[in-house]
């Protein structure tokens, strides 16, 4: 009981905090006119309480994966991903197709046709929150692939966290329609999906699963243990893919959506490759804004041991 009552001021603070990085700041950052709101941010992201666990943790991994980049210009990339992620929460649910595509987010690369259809092929990488918005306003229906109810366990004593998570939640939900597609037993939903006419899937594939995973993404020397059932399936219903990165340009200062050559794969193996292809390219050009840096300890593997196919 007194360890309890020793800790609640700690916790209090951590509320605090947390309501200021996720909730009030960037309100704030959303009601300002862009360009003070883009001063705002890059200071924010400059301040080293600003996600401090998070960032201590991602450095340190990424020293030790031999990053060539200065510290705080690292950091602040790193930093300014996260905020701005809670920035577009705002933008995503109360700014106009027109505010974003004018003022926020620029697009670079050709769409597909959305009467044909696509899924769109991205990484844990980047500032991915307006995505569904930009592709809605780009004629496609998104529905976006994600692993269900969140586990307020797993975030641990953390409400306001909690509910900031929920809030993205809805976010997305709304602007799927209802659509999105909840990881386990919705394979077929899934596989309709792919090629529906004006329906753009959003697919993110290293998601990092147990070592014992045999199939494997080279990332920074090691491996990335990844489930690979729904390249599988995009492969086999020979649907037109779009790689894609959502970053924060950092020579722009502006949010970009960069939209690489549409492809077509029928063989399971070759699109896996694909896939390593592109996440090792986005990776090399925008390091900082890796979602998994602060974990790659746990996540990264040493070996590659996929068992032959007889």
């Amino acid at each position: 009981m007194i360890r309890r009552l020793l800790s609640l001021p700690a916790w209090c603070l951590r509320q605090l905090r947390d309501l200021l990085i996720y909730f009030l700041l960037p309100l704030l950052c959303f009601l300002l006119p862009v360009r003070w709101a883009e001063r705002l941010q890059f200071h924010l992201a400059g301040s080293s309480w600003f996600f401090r666990g998070l960032t201590r943790a991602a450095w340190t991994n990424a020293l030790e994966f031999g990053v060539q980049m200065p510290e705080a210009d690292w950091k602040r990339q790193y930093r300014l991903m996260h905020l701005l992620d809670a920035v577009d929460l705002w933008h995503g649910l109360f700014s106009s197709d027109r505010r974003i595509r004018e003022r926020l987010v620029t697009v670079s690369g050709n769409w597909p046709d959305p009467a044909q259809g696509a899924v769109f092929l991205g990484t844990h990488l980047g500032v991915g929150t307006l995505l569904m918005r930009v592709l809605a306003a780009a004629g496609f229906a998104p529905r976006l692939i994600y692993r269900g109810e969140l586990d307020r366990a797993h975030l641990g004593p953390t409400p306001v966290l909690y509910y900031y998570m929920k809030l993205r939640l809805y976010y997305m939900i709304r602007v799927c329609k209802g659509q999105a597609i909840r990881v386990g037993g919705a394979g077929l939903k899934l596989r309709d999906s792919m090629n529906q006419a004006h329906v753009g899937v959003i697919m993110v594939a290293d998601s990092p699963l147990g070592a014992e995973v045999p199939d494997r993404l080279p990332v920074l020397g090691k491996f990335l243990p990844v489930p690979r059932r729904g390249l599988d399936m995009l492969a086999q219903a020979q649907a037109t893919f779009v790689p894609y990165n959502m970053v924060w340009d950092p020579a722009r200062r502006q949010r970009m959506l960069e939209l690489l050559p549409a492809g077509r794969e029928t063989d399971p193996e070759q699109m896996f490759a694909r896939y390593a292809e592109h996440a090792t390219d986005a990776l090399a050009r925008y390091g900082p804004q890796w979602r998994l840096w602060q974990v790659a300890h746990q996540v990264l593997v040493a070996a590659n041991p996929v068992p032959e196919k007889s």
